[in-house]
């Protein structure tokens, strides 16, 4: 008895003794369980700077995600085992043996959200404007727009670009029955070095864009077709089939390009930093309304001064005998534009002065970016002669504000002043 007790004494000091110890070595790493070798070799890489803990230097959870935690620590400790000497290299590499299901499981999961992030990008903006238009029976008009933005890549090659557009009725001073516009502007797909090198391949809905100041072509989306881009360089040539859809409410938006699928090509060319120029042709497929040659420049007059300018001329038949006196209807604008508002810099500006003539015909409302008043008997065939002054001004980052002033409207035909020839739009835009 009394060696059964001596031998539970001597037992009971032992323990005590190597409690004692353990305590005073305790695992920097809590719940890491203790009977795991990998207890000392984390141990070791932590007491050697290789490694640190987990913020509380415990780990969190049941024992299937502690070899997640552990996972963890050992991929901070490859991530430094080139500055590690050689036998803590040899620890990490035991390490990564032990847990390389739990790291690969890890591994996987994170590729795939970080891929996912950066596959996949959205942004908006939003804007409210002002017009007013003299002697209207709609003045003055408030007008609401927010668009919606996607950007993503479908693989290393193709990519996918969509927008969705919400715009108050009022956007373009029309009133009546119509109700608010909610639709998809933009959904295309484009692949890049399609069949050959340097050669992208847009099909769906997009934005199409024809020479210098957006007046002859600069959708914001709404173009259904199929465009091709060859990029060289200072080179470059660009072609289409599309058919193109007005965003516009009323019926003052001309709409003959409606009606047809149009075939076009330009080709842009830069020959320096300074100096760039284009031209282009547009042909409609059936109703013989849009047979255009264009041609455009871009002038860097000074390192805040731009001038920019296009002309066009429509010889097709449908036009020009319908409305415009058997005469090929022309179109010409030229504009100087000083500096420019930077959405990112708070404060930056410019200014911009334009002359527009353009004969009944020669201009579609559903083409057009320029939103400029024109006038005709019809909605198919207007034109206008006229000046305006644009400015900007960034108000706070990604916060403009942007006015228009068209006067001086006349009458391309006759060149009477027109009834209503002044035209006011102001708006703030939102970036985000």
């Amino acid at each position: 008895m009394k060696k059964s007790l001596s031998l539970i004494l001597v037992l009971f000091i032992v323990f005590g003794m190597a409690g004692t110890v353990f305590a005073a070595n305790a695992n920097p790493f809590t719940d890491v369980p203790s009977d795991h070798w990998a207890y000392s070799a984390i141990k070791k890489l932590a007491k050697s700077g290789v490694i640190d803990g987990m913020g509380d230097d415990t780990f969190q959870g049941n024992k299937a995600m502690t070899r997640y935690e552990m996972a963890q620590i050992v991929a901070k400790a490859m991530a430094r085992e080139a500055k590690a000497d050689a036998a803590n290299r040899a620890v990490i590499q035991k390490l990564q043996a032990e847990f390389a299901a739990e790291l690969t499981n890890l591994g996987v999961r994170v590729s795939v959200l970080e891929k996912k992030m950066d596959n996949f990008k959205m942004t908006a903006d939003a804007r409210v404007r002002y017009v007013e238009k003299e002697n209207s029976a709609t003045n003055p008009s408030w007008g609401e727009r927010w668009r919606l933005a996607l950007n993503a890549d479908v693989n290393d090659k193709t990519s996918f670009y969509g927008r969705f557009m919400v715009m108050n009725h009022n956007e373009f001073g029309t009133t009546g029955t119509n109700t608010d516009k909610t639709q998809v502007i933009d959904a295309a797909f484009t692949t890049k070095n399609f069949l050959f090198d340097k050669t992208d391949l847009t099909i769906g809905r997009y934005s199409l864009n024809l020479g210098q100041t957006t007046y002859f072509a600069g959708t914001s989306g709404m173009t259904d077709g199929v465009q091709a881009n060859i990029n060289t360089g200072k080179a470059s040539l660009m072609g289409g089939y599309a058919s193109i859809k007005s965003v516009g409410f009323g019926s003052s938006v001309a709409t003959f390009t409606s009606a047809d699928n149009i075939g076009y090509v330009q080709l842009n060319y830069a020959f320096n930093k300074n100096f760039k120029m284009n031209a282009n042709y547009v042909t409609s497929q059936k109703c013989d309304q849009m047979d255009v040659l264009g041609a455009g420049l871009n002038a860097q007059v000074s390192p805040n001064l731009v001038f920019v300018g296009d002309y066009w001329i429509n010889s097709a038949d449908g036009i020009k005998s319908s409305y415009n006196g058997n005469s090929d209807p022309k179109a010409f604008v030229a504009r100087l534009a000083y500096k420019g508002a930077n959405a990112t810099i708070p404060d930056s500006w410019g200014m911009a002065v334009e002359y527009l003539k353009a004969d009944y015909g020669s201009i579609s409302g559903d083409m057009t970016g320029a939103q400029v008043v024109t006038v005709g008997s019809t909605s198919a065939y207007q034109g206008v002669k006229s000046l305006d002054v644009q400015v900007s001004y960034t108000l706070a980052k990604n916060i403009t504000l942007e006015g228009f002033y068209q006067f001086d409207m006349k009458d391309p035909l006759t060149g009477k002043d027109l009834a209503s020839d002044k035209y006011t739009r102001m708006q703030i835009n939102f970036i985000f």
